[in-house]
């Protein structure tokens, strides 16, 4: 077995990662459906954007809460609790789209409650990993289940827009639900941690450990300046979802098939970059690539905003989706080599807060640029941001300290 794919040794690992490859799977075939359900509901790109803002909007305000709160429960009670509140979502959602009850504002209150359980299921997923492991096979752990999420990325919206025309987009979020019971059965088999080890009774309190983590992180700048790259990143690279639909219909006149063809482009790219990274040991180059990144998902965007035919957006939404997944794949990995054991929770609950957590502020700002400016102007937009935004923190970053 290639070195780099060395977790797969671990039996615990590897189990769970089958059973998250499925649920994944399902949890895509959602991601592509619930944005293009919203837009058939109202034609608004800013609506449209809202929905993204109300699943990430709990993820910006409760990461590094349930960052303490992984660093504190045992992960396996919590990703149980959250796991089984997430299928049931996606159940209701089925239910009420099969009886012809669904509304905006139903769908809006359930991406509201999606989000809420994200805002802890990502954390504790995180660092799960990291209990599974070996700490010598942590970055093949993590560069695997980036290989996942990323073939999820490909074969879940590819599933979602055949399944979307054929018998209707209910079951999606039908099948969503189903996926949820391997990884469930997964988690439940495990071992429950010792109390010590999840870092139980002896804790101080949620918000003690929440201060503890700011003090931490203000005394680790090489951290903190890894963390508002990936905050930049998450405000202005993952707004497909407000974009893709409205540039589709409007620019290309294209309905749910290319919509999904490109949601599965962009998750292409995603599955070349983690195949990548599995096999590949970037060693010293990883800081630099780290640099580079943003300002190449910047030029992609601009690139996007003028591409003549859907071939060639195909093309960049796959260069697109390597550029991000890289970039998202060696920050997450960096900062678990640079977090110590005890804080890793919390630095992982920041991470979530930049990674996932901005994206309401992303999605609000792409919804309001595309209804007041245009989609083309607005990817114009988006791409200057990203590079101006880059180029700002690494000269920040250069500067000397006050003497």
């Amino acid at each position: 077995m290639h070195p780099r794919l060395s977790a797969l040794r671990e039996p615990r690992f590897r189990r769970i990662w089958i059973a998250h490859a499925i649920s994944l799977t399902g949890t895509w075939m959602q991601n592509l459906a619930l944005p293009w359900l919203a837009y058939l509901l109202t034609g608004s790109p800013l609506l449209l954007g809202l929905i993204g803002a109300a699943q990430a909007l709990p993820v910006t305000i409760l990461s590094p809460f349930a960052g303490a709160m992984s660093d504190r429960m045992h992960r396996r009670t919590l990703l149980i609790v959250t796991q089984s509140l997430l299928m049931a979502s996606s159940a209701l959602l089925a239910m009420l789209v099969f009886a012809d009850a669904i509304t905006y504002t139903a769908l809006f209150c359930i991406a509201l409650f999606i989000g809420l359980a994200n805002a802890f299921d990502y954390s504790a997923r995180q660092v799960l990993t990291a209990d599974l492991v070996h700490p010598d096979h942590l970055t093949s752990a993590i560069a695997l289940n980036a290989a996942t999420f990323s073939a999820a990325r490909v074969i879940g919206p590819a599933i979602a827009g055949a399944v979307m025309i054929t018998a209707g987009i209910g079951w999606c979020f039908a099948i969503n639900a189903l996926s949820f019971i391997p990884f469930l059965a997964g988690i439940a088999a495990l071992a429950p941690a010792p109390a010590a080890a999840a870092g139980a009774s002896a804790a101080p309190g949620y918000w003690a450990m929440f201060g503890e983590g700011l003090r931490y992180l203000r005394g680790r700048p090489e951290i903190r300046d890894l963390l508002l790259m990936v905050a930049m990143m998450g405000i202005l690279a993952f707004n497909l979802s407000v974009f893709l639909p409205v540039l589709l219909t409007e620019t290309f006149g294209l309905g749910e098939s290319a919509y999904g063809l490109l949601i599965s482009s962009f998750g292409l790219g995603s599955l070349l970059s983690a195949l990548a990274l599995a096999v590949t040991d970037v060693g010293r180059r990883q800081g630099q690539l780290l640099d580079l990144l943003p300002l190449a998902s910047g030029l992609l965007f601009l690139a996007i905003s003028q591409a003549p035919s859907f071939l060639l957006l195909a093309g960049l939404a796959a260069g697109l989706g390597f550029a991000n997944l890289t970039f998202f794949t060696l920050a997450n990995s960096r900062l678990q080599a640079l977090s110590e054991p005890a804080y890793r929770g919390r630095m992982t609950g920041f991470y979530v807060l930049g990674f996932a957590g901005m994206t309401p502020v992303g999605n609000l700002l792409a919804g309001a640029l595309v209804e007041r400016l245009g989609i083309g102007v607005s990817l114009l937009a988006t791409g200057a941001a990203l590079i101006l935004g880059n180029l700002l923190i690494r000269l920040a970053r250069r500067r000397p300290p006050p003497a």
